[in-house]
Formats: C-alpha cells, sequence, structure tokens
C-alpha cells in the first residue's frame, strides 16, 4: 500500500515538473514588452480651399444679411416690436423660428440707430463645434433682442437688411 502511494506521488511530482519546465519554454519565447505596433499615419488629402462653417467675430456686419448659404440663414415664422415692461425707453426686436439642430445657436448684433433713425440688427446662427455629436431636428426658437435705451422718437427697425416695422418711443 504504502508503495503505491509513493509511486502516485512520484508521478504527481513528475507531472508538476513537467509542467513547471513547460510553463518556464513558454515564458521565455514571449517577448518582456508587447512590440510597439506602427501606428497608422493619417494624411490631409482633402484640398485647403474648404470653406468651414465658423462665425466670425465681425460676422455679420450690422444690418446686413450674414449670407446667402441657407444653414446659416435664420428661418423666421415671425418677428414684431415691443417695449420692455421692465427697463423703460428699451424697445424689443422678438424673433420667432426654427433652429437647423438643437447645438445651433443664435447670433445678433444691434446698431444704434443712424441719421434716419433707423435701427439695424444683424441676426445669424452659430454653428456647432466641428465634432460635436447633435440630433438631426430642428429646434424651435423665440429671442428678444434689445434694442437698447432709445430716446423719444419713431424708429424703423431692420432685421438682417429688411424692414421688421417701426417703433414709436413716448
Amino acid at each position: 500500500m504504502e508503495v503505491e502511494g509513493s509511486l502516485e506521488m512520484k508521478l504527481l511530482i513528475e507531472v508538476v515538473f513537467c509542467m513547471a519546465v513547460f510553463l518556464v519554454i513558454l515564458a521565455a519565447c514571449t517577448p518582456a514588452t508587447p512590440a510597439a505596433s506602427p501606428q497608422p499615419t493619417l494624411e490631409n488629402t482633402l484640398p485647403h480651399n474648404i470653406p468651414t462653417l465658423q462665425l466670425m467675430p465681425a460676422y455679420p456686419a450690422v444690418g446686413q444679411s450674414p449670407t446667402a448659404d441657407p444653414n446659416l440663414e435664420p428661418f423666421f415664422e415671425g418677428s414684431s416690436l415691443s417695449m420692455s415692461k421692465t427697463d423703460s425707453g428699451v424697445a424689443l426686436l422678438i424673433v420667432a423660428g426654427d433652429l437647423p439642430t438643437p447645438c445651433n445657436r443664435l447670433t445678433y448684433k444691434v446698431a444704434p440707430p443712424d441719421d434716419q433713425n433707423q435701427v439695424k440688427v444683424s441676426l445669424a446662427i452659430v454653428p456647432p463645434q466641428p465634432g460635436e455629436n447633435c440630433i438631426q431636428v430642428t429646434q424651435a426658437v423665440k429671442q428678444e433682442i434689445p434694442l437698447g435705451k432709445l430716446p423719444a422718437g419713431t424708429y424703423s427697425v431692420l432685421l438682417n437688411g429688411q424692414l421688421v416695422g417701426k417703433i414709436t418711443v413716448p
């Protein structure tokens, strides 16, 4: 019985030893650190004169239509003029319309009244940042644009070069 137990023990030691030798050989065949795989290089194959949809700091000029590009031209459903209920003498231009996506936003510039009592307003759409993920649905927007504290008088308000209407400041 004891001979049988020592035989089993001897066989077990031989199997463990063979497995240890196999693992050492296997470890010797693998590199210590993984070899750096070559990184793909990116080449710019696009022409350099592709226009981008970025809003320039002085764009659009006050009172002028921002562009003929329909993606940057705001789509208006309506506009109206009113006086502020909280600020005396401050006229408001209220515009309503749709933006191409929820990631777009409106920007505007208001020029002080000129010698013909015209207040010129420029309104444009600012596109989303490059690479920004955005759902492709239109976004309804209503924007109140303060025209500033105006002296008493009647003013013509032009939005992107188009007459919106006249407002009288008491």
